[in-house]
């Protein structure tokens, strides 16, 4: 299972440091542990559909800390997310900084509900953290807990848009944007 994983973390993220998402999927593995149960498998690797599996339950997890429940949520605040990623000379995906304000404000264009900052510091805690705050105590600016969750979006937003172009293209009228794994 050891060299499945270094494998499927060498190939999904070449130019990355791949030591987070090592720590996205151990822990992922980790807290599935049950009592009776504390031995992690090759099988349980498999069937959570191996590292990309787990890094797209990670980001569904993190969502859902902030209150998404439903498919239209996910994928806003997948969309809001998004808006922390940036691309550096040379391609290499990385996060941005931002700050509540303009965190707030992308929320509005998006059309997400409610007062976004508490979810927000929800973010930056739990089993999942997608999100690190700054000052930690009351948090004013936020940026992606790893850079490696960049590529994870950047990938997802990708998909997302081009699910839309396709179905423009056939002629399908509006419909639901790829949705963040639930």
């Amino acid at each position: 299972m050891t060299q499945q994983i270094i494998d499927d973390l060498l190939e999904t993220f070449p130019y990355a440091s791949v030591t987070p998402a090592l720590q996205v999927v151990c822990s992922s593995l980790h807290e599935r542990l049950t009592e009776k149960n504390r031995t992690i498998t090759h099988a349980e690797y498999i069937r959570l559909g191996r590292l990309n599996g787990i890094t797209e339950d990670y980001l569904a997890r993190g969502t859902d800390a902030a209150g998404a429940r439903t498919k239209a949520q996910r994928d806003k605040w997948g969309e809001l997310l998004h808006f922390l990623v940036s691309r550096q000379g040379g391609g290499t995906l990385v996060s941005s900084i931002r700050s509540l304000e303009e965190m707030e404000k992308k929320a509005g264009e998006l059309e997400i509900k409610g007062d976004i900052a508490p979810a927000l510091v929800k973010m930056t805690r739990g089993a999942a953290p997608l999100l690190r705050g700054e000052p930690p105590d009351d948090p004013r600016n936020f940026s992606l807990k790893h850079d490696v969750l960049a590529v994870v979006l950047a990938r997802w937003h990708a998909a997302h848009e081009g699910a839309q172009k396709a179905k423009k293209k056939r002629g399908v009228g509006y419909s639901q944007p790829a949705s963040l794994p639930s």
